[in-house]
């Protein structure tokens, strides 16, 4: 209870210590000559053009009694404005700076402001003079196109963006997918957020276009093109110790039935399985119990229907089939063979995989492992 009452008082603070006869609660903990110390004027006052803004920015005051910065101008109507600036409102890129962004100008001549720094007790500092002039609006669209960034995630881009001035522009985004089909993308980007760039292929590099487009003014950025490098997916990625399918064939009475198997590597956790008729199956020399999930990164020129046998002599009738599509980028399977095998309760056997029923399929299989 003691908390909230000081951070009530605190609050109270705030809104009533601007003024120059400062509350007796403040004047009770702040000794009244330290209270009304002179404040420094600020150093190093910047104040920049941008979209249909300013941006206002100096080096943060030493003193403890620092509030709040007043920045004063004489608007296009020759009205007197006044905007308090809060100590807290610190650059993000540096926390040694106070930074502001203030917006509302409707045209683009140039304004003289004073910046002066404002104690809680209300002491003001010796004014700052400075001038800027305002970014006309269309130039929003190419501000917010400026601040874009992609970045690599699995078979994905994160999409960030800033928007400082709420700005209410698109951002469209044009790519090839995974599939090889042209994408179109687009986001609201009238305040920053995250988005993802979803179904890229791995192992190239994707270019994605993306453009700035305000919807008000009808007008539109020229395409920018980020070049993104998708990241593997946790099955592209070989792991020591994990019992990959069909390390070692059995002959029954061969290891390959109208099919040729080629690896890729010494660890043959990949390779490339070539059907050659109308019946293609191998047998997996496999003396580990097996997991409920079967898990398979492939490329393949044909669709075709994946078969498992977990039985011997190998029974059609408890082996669970799965249609696998035509893809030429790596695809995953992720499948639950919990139930499928009728009686089977796991042990030590030699799975049987039947790799379609036609001649003139291939197959790249990548990482395939029950788990």
């Amino acid at each position: 209870m003691k908390k909230n009452i000081y951070a009530i008082l605190l609050l109270g603070l705030a809104v009533t210590a601007c003024n120059d006869d400062y509350t007796e609660w403040y004047q009770d903990e702040v000794p009244e000559a330290e209270a009304n110390a002179p404040m420094e004027k600020l150093q190093n006052v910047m104040v920049e053009p941008f979209v249909s803004s300013v941006i206002v920015s100096w080096d943060k005051p030493a003193s403890e009694q620092y509030y709040y910065t007043l920045l004063s101008w004489t608007d296009g109507n020759g009205v007197v404005q006044n905007r308090k600036i809060s100590k807290y409102s610190v650059d993000p890129e540096n926390p040694n700076r106070i930074r502001s962004v203030v917006g509302g100008f409707t045209d683009t001549n140039t304004y003289n402001f004073t910046l002066t720094a404002c104690s809680y007790s209300g002491v003001q500092s010796e004014p700052v003079p400075a001038s800027a002039a305002p970014q006309p609006s269309d130039a929003a669209k190419d501000y917010v196109l400026s601040t874009v960034t992609l970045t690599n995630d699995v078979e994905s881009a994160i999409v960030n963006w800033k928007n400082e001035i709420g700005a209410t522009i698109n951002l469209v985004f044009t790519y090839v997918d995974k599939s090889g089909k042209t994408q179109t993308a687009t986001f609201d980007a009238s305040v920053p957020k995250t988005e993802v760039i979803k179904n890229l292929p791995i192992e190239k590099t994707t270019v994605i276009t993306c453009k700035a487009v305000d919807p008000a003014l009808q007008i539109e950025t020229e395409p920018v093109t980020f070049d993104v490098d998708p990241l593997l997916t946790e099955w592209d990625i070989y792991k020591e110790g994990t019992n990959y399918i069909c390390t070692t064939l059995w002959s029954n009475p061969g290891p390959t039935n109208m099919c040729d198997i080629v690896y890729k590597n010494d660890t043959k956790n990949e390779f490339t399985v070539t059907t050659t008729g109308g019946d293609p199956y191998c047998w997996w020399q496999n003396t580990t119990p097996l997991g409920n999930k079967f898990v398979m990164r492939y490329k393949s020129n044909k669709g075709f229907t994946f078969q498992i046998f977990l039985s011997f002599p190998p029974d059609g009738n408890i082996a669970p089939t799965i249609k696998l599509n035509k893809t030429s980028e790596w695809e995953t399977v992720e499948w639950d063979l919990t139930g499928k095998f009728g009686e089977w309760q796991g042990g030590l056997i030699y799975p049987r995989f039947d790799w379609g029923s036609e001649s003139g399929i291939i197959i790249e299989v990548r990482n395939a492992h029950f788990e």
